[in-house]
């Protein structure tokens, strides 16, 4: 059970925006404290007191309380949405927050530059003679050529 008045002792900024917590955070940049001897995490603690119980929900990771303003430490209920990982992955990814998995260079692991991407589509030799001028695989010059990235 956790003591509300001790939890929201621990945030600031009630004035509007982000309510920060102040507590333990841990290396992910999440806020942390102790509730009935386990871990949880402030977000969810936040969320519970003003809106009851956070529901199970399906899959791997059940409901997860996402944050709207993008701040892992915000404790702000108006800024705390109940949703699935699913939901959760598709506002970071329309954000432009989802590192590693953008198209074509956006990509923070893409090999090719976009001019690379024209040189290939415009070589008519073969896959496995242009790949190691680029460091790519033949599959991947074959990937670039059929449109399957960088679109």
């Amino acid at each position: 059970m956790v003591d509300a008045k001790r939890f929201w002792s621990r945030v600031l900024g009630f004035e509007g925006g982000c309510w920060e917590w102040t507590g333990a955070i841990d290396t992910r940049g999440y806020g942390n404290l102790r509730v009935d001897g386990k871990t949880a995490r402030a977000h969810r603690v936040a969320y519970s007191l003003v809106h009851g119980e956070i529901p199970s929900g399906e899959g791997h990771h059940g409901t997860v309380i996402m944050h709207t303003c993008d701040n892992r430490l915000c404790c702000n209920p108006d800024h705390l949405k109940a949703t699935d990982q699913s939901g959760n992955m598709a506002d970071m990814a329309m954000k432009g927050r989802r590192k590693g998995f953008g198209a074509g260079s956006s990509n923070g692991r893409a090999k090719l530059t976009p001019e690379q991407v024209q040189a290939i589509r415009a070589d008519n030799r073969g896959k496995r003679t242009i790949a190691p001028e680029y460091g790519v695989s033949p599959a991947q010059v074959q990937r670039v050529r059929l449109g399957l990235q960088w679109k």
